[in-house]
């Protein structure tokens, strides 16, 4: 089956929360998250028949389609999905690029990726991709140029003040019920949490992929429905008190300010005025 949608990103901006609430609605069907077919070589030379056959058990479903917030930083990436299909429908997420870059020290520590003695100001050094990944007016450009209207960019701090009326674009965006009010629209996921056990939390993605796989989404939407879920994933997250300290927010909002007001003309939104109010 051939998708009809694309999460292209980006990261610790929403899309696991956004993806969750996409599989939730009855017309849609998302195989598991982060294929990266169009960024991974070893995936994208086999070919769009091993791309499609991803989508083998959504042929129920009226639509199909992906989430990979790898998609956003890649520069062959708009080039190859719109020569696979240039009528898809994309859907970019991004968030105060401070508080992104945070949000993806805290989680490089909790995963083992970064030395959690390793102070956010030296990991800045260390760990380039913290600041690059947060520059997000590239990527988006990129994808504009190809993609035009059929590019829906999800504004973080939207989703978390109003997630009905967001989801209720995005289901419009993708032509679906948009009355439809998913079980988990205020259960966040994974945006700023840390997980007590990287590996339980692992445990947790791989059983909802099997489940996919298996043709068990009726059982999985009912499990989220009722709050399993998000039960499981609450006992298995520690709360984090940490915040940016006002010198370092004024750093990363003077570095990220360009960028910022790139953002601003490409989705029409004064951005700066939301992101950069506590500079």
């Amino acid at each position: 089956m051939k998708p009809r949608f694309i999460g292209i990103g980006g990261q610790r901006c929403g899309t696991a929360w956004i993806y969750n609430c996409l599989d939730e609605h009855p017309e849609l069907c998302l195989p598991q998250k982060e294929l990266n077919f169009f960024v991974h070589d070893e995936k994208y030379t086999q070919g769009n028949s091993w791309y499609e056959n991803q989508f083998g058990s959504c042929k129920s479903y009226a639509l199909a389609g992906e989430m990979s917030s790898l998609y956003l930083y890649d520069d062959q990436a708009p080039d190859r999905i719109y020569h696979f299909d240039p009528n898809l429908l994309l859907i970019a997420s991004i968030r105060n690029p401070a508080e992104r870059t945070y949000s993806a020290y805290l989680n490089g520590i909790a995963a083992g990726e970064i030395p959690k003695e390793l102070i956010f100001e030296s990991a800045l050094q260390q760990y380039p991709d913290l600041l690059e990944k947060s520059l997000y007016a590239p990527g988006l450009t990129r994808y504009k140029s190809y993609f035009g209207s059929k590019l829906l960019v999800v504004i973080y701090e939207e989703l978390v003040a109003n997630p009905e009326k967001s989801f209720t674009q995005i289901y419009e965006h993708l032509e679906v019920d948009p009355t439809f009010i998913p079980s988990m629209a205020r259960v966040e996921v994974n945006v700023g949490r840390r997980p007590k056990s990287t590996w339980v939390d692992q445990q947790f993605n791989n059983a909802g992929d099997l489940a996919r796989a298996l043709n068990l989404r009726q059982l999985l939407r009912w499990a989220k429905k009722i709050g399993i879920v998000s039960k499981l994933r609450e006992m298995n997250t520690q709360s984090s008190t940490e915040t940016l300290s006002s010198e370092t927010r004024k750093m990363l909002n003077d570095y990220f300010m360009k960028d910022i007001e790139e953002l601003s003309n490409i989705v029409k939104k004064p951005l700066t005025s939301l992101w950069l109010k506590e500079t």
